[in-house]
């Protein structure tokens, strides 16, 4: 292992540790979300249903309840049950009531919201994918932009407001985009450097990233954002690749780690989903139906949030880039500014040999297509369908670290010691700017209620 890598190993686990201290700190101190209540419900059956399942291979009546709600992923579930269970919480007599559209005042004086030994449970691994959220934010902001790229891509990542809410609370949006961006780095780091090595090398790696975007997916289903990830860039690699591999070679390998992906992520979803067991495609087209009914309810409900031409859906995401809205630094268009210089960079820093397969080539393919099906998909302009782009602005922010430090500091070590003033300067920066962005906490940040 080279020094660079030291470097950035050891980096990685000091902002993982730092920001598992920050969010588990507000595991204590954050008050309920809306969705929380109804997710800790779900925690407690997960594991008594599971169980049964296992030893009567039948899915009883409870796995098609309400309070279940099939059509909900059940891996999210399953890591809020976890934590319920290594917490020693106990389950409710009855199953929490919490009536959102009441306020917090309100459940709390009718005894609706859940004791604070059981929402701190519940949270208990909720503040761990977190951090490994923002630590993988740093690997893949170091792996274009140096160590200080991969701290300005954590540092704005983890203290976005969306991030910072969410962080903590017993909700499934965290671990999902931690399944998403660790399928996203093994893309880019095994993947796509054995793109045109050997076959069997490369359907192994192609099955394990699969595994992982079926974590992903299981744990909400929007993280199928970085399935079109890889098909995407599958396509263009094939595309890129003819002249080193030959078309027929290209080709067989666009359409093989395709299929592969698509079956394999698939497959774990549907192994982790008991109730699809039995008829698989059918019980998934009832779930896509059941979510473009709930969608509908919602868009009627929040009339003033609803997103529902491609030109809406599109503003709202120029918005978010824009920093306009949800964003970390205080100024509008001073985000927008600084992630247009940031794929400027990736795009200067190609290696137009590689095929697109380099680092700054895998993220530049991630940014758009993320960019792209958000704006095609997202139904509601809620705060929490957005992380994804936040996400992609803070690698290219962090993109950006390869111009700002590379002349005055050369080597990843000399930016460790010299960068310290310029990293403290940015952190006051980047915290008056959430200040600047901080909500009343009893709801989503745009008030939004998924479940």
């Amino acid at each position: 292992m080279g020094k660079q890598v030291r470097i950035r190993v050891i980096v990685a686990g000091v902002i993982f540790l730092l920001a598992a201290v920050d969010m588990t700190t507000q595991r204590t101190t954050a008050r309920v979300h809306d969705d929380e209540p109804v997710m800790l419900n779900r925690g407690f059956m997960a594991g008594r249903l599971y169980r049964d399942y296992l030893r009567s291979g039948t899915c009883t009546r409870e796995w098609d309840s309400k309070t279940w709600f099939p059509a909900r992923e059940p891996l999210g579930k399953a890591i809020v049950g976890l934590g319920l269970w290594v917490g020693g919480a106990q389950p409710p007599a009855v199953p929490y009531d919490y009536q959102g559209w009441r306020g917090y005042r309100w459940n709390l004086e009718h005894g609706r919201v859940p004791p604070p030994e059981v929402l701190r449970a519940g949270r208990l691994l909720i503040p761990l994918f977190s951090a490994a959220a923002t630590t993988l934010i740093f690997v893949l902001g170091a792996s274009v932009g140096g160590v200080l790229g991969g701290l300005l891509a954590a540092v704005v990542f983890h203290l976005n407001p969306v991030c910072r809410f969410y962080g903590p609370r017993a909700l499934a949006d965290m671990p999902a985009m931690f399944f998403s961006l660790l399928a996203l780095w093994y893309l880019e780091r095994r993947v796509a450097p054995g793109w045109n090595g050997r076959f069997q090398a490369l359907l192994g790696r192609s099955v394990l990233f699969a595994l992982l975007a079926g974590l992903a997916t299981a744990t909400k289903l929007n993280s199928a954002l970085v399935v079109c990830v890889a098909v995407v860039a599958f396509a263009v690699w094939g595309v890129t690749g003819t002249a080193a591999i030959g078309l027929r070679s290209a080709l067989t390998r666009t359409l093989v780690m395709t299929m592969i992906v698509g079956v394999t992520s698939y497959g774990l979803f549907v192994l982790v989903n008991p109730q699809l067991h039995r008829s698989p495609v059918a019980r998934t087209l009832d779930i896509v139906s059941v979510w473009s009914g709930k969608n509908r309810l919602h868009m009627r409900n929040d009339p003033q949030r609803a997103l529902r031409t491609v030109g809406e859906r599109v503003q709202a995401v120029g918005r978010v880039v824009l920093g306009k809205s949800l964003a970390t630094l205080p100024v509008p268009y001073v985000t927008g500014l600084l992630a247009l210089a940031g794929a400027i960079v990736l795009a200067w820093s190609r290696r137009p040999s590689l095929g697109w397969r380099d680092p700054p080539s895998v993220l530049l393919i991630w940014g758009s297509v993320a960019l792209t099906g958000v704006a095609l998909w997202i139904p509601m302009d809620w705060d929490r369908y957005h992380l994804p782009v936040i996400a992609v602005i803070s690698v290219l922010m962090g993109a950006l670290g390869r111009l700002l430090f590379v002349q005055a500091m050369p080597s990843e070590q000399s930016v460790l010691v010299g960068g310290t003033t310029r990293l403290a300067m940015l952190r006051r920066a980047l915290r008056i700017g959430t200040e600047q962005n901080r909500v009343d906490p009893n709801n989503a940040l745009d008030g939004s209620r998924e479940v």
